[in-house]
């Protein structure tokens, strides 16, 4: 998520960077394309999740047929000529994401299962760019949900006895103790656990 984010808010504003501006803002993009690259290779070295069919056609255009490593030859040649490339590049590395990096790499995050999508730049709302790759895979962890607590009814309190004393002529009568009210029982589960594990790939 975050590093598809900085890919795509860099090629968003190119075309409004120059200069020293440009350079530094495709060389972090150029770290954040390389760190989905790690990333990814987290999966692919889990045998259960990168055997899975889906994975394995995500994995064949991202690696086998090169979309991923030509979208890092395009920002290095950004980083090395500057400027003078950027927009030409952009449009070819929009037109790669689009169709084909950013929808595998939401099939990675499907099945490290998690309901993450990678991030787009504008250029996605294009419809004719973008391919929708769906498959199978694991399907998204649910958070789990927090515990209710049991509101307890506290004994009723005792009845104090009527006491009878003695004056002179007569019995009087005195009243009893009031009885003791009864504990509040029950404590409030505790809240559920979230979803955790690959949450912060990508």
């Amino acid at each position: 998520m975050k590093d598809t984010g900085i890919v795509s808010n860099f090629l968003n504003e190119a075309a409004t960077l120059s200069g020293a501006a440009f350079t530094s803002a495709a060389r972090t993009a150029l770290a954040a394309e390389k760190d989905e690259l790690t990333h990814k290779a987290v999966i692919d070295a889990i045998p259960a999740l990168a055997n899975t069919p889906a994975v394995r056609s995500a994995n064949n255009i991202l690696a086998t047929q090169g979309a991923f490593q030509a979208v890092v030859d395009k920002l290095q040649e950004m980083v090395t000529d500057g400027a003078a490339v950027g927009v030409i590049d952009t449009n070819a590395i929009d037109a790669n994401r689009c169709k084909n990096v950013l929808p595998n790499i939401d099939i990675y995050l499907k099945a490290a299962g998690t309901n993450l999508a990678a991030v787009r730049p504008t250029a996605c709302d294009n419809d004719s760019q973008i391919t929708k790759v769906t498959g199978g895979g694991a399907a998204a962890a649910s958070p789990a949900t927090g515990g209710t607590g049991t509101t307890g009814t506290g004994a009723a309190g005792t009845t104090g006895t009527t006491g009878k004393g003695t004056t002179g002529a007569g019995k009087g009568t005195a009243t009893g103790a009031t009885g003791v009210t009864g504990a509040t029982g029950g404590r409030t589960g505790g809240a559920g656990k979230s979803a955790g594990g690959f949450s912060g790939f990508f």
